[in-house]
């Protein structure tokens, strides 16, 4: 799907409430990195607000999206 797409990179969200939806996020992001497809992994959990931190979040976004950004360059 990432060659279908055109796809530069791939944002997980790992859910700590549902770990059958999180299992193997890992393995994919390692396997996707592999092929040269970068990948950020999110933590957060859709039960429990306190397992997301917006700023953290922004600042890990920002910082992703400037991996392509620099790369371009």
């Amino acid at each position: 799907m990432a060659k279908k797409y055109d796809c530069q990179g791939v944002l997980f969200h790992s859910d700590r409430s549902c770990k059958p939806y999180s299992v193997g996020q890992v393995e994919l992001r390692d396997q996707l990195a592999a092929r040269g497809l970068k990948a950020l992994m999110l933590e957060a959990d859709h039960n429990d607000p306190r397992a997301y931190a917006v700023q953290q979040a922004e600042t890990r976004i920002k910082a992703f999206i400037e991996t392509f950004e620099s790369s371009a360059a």
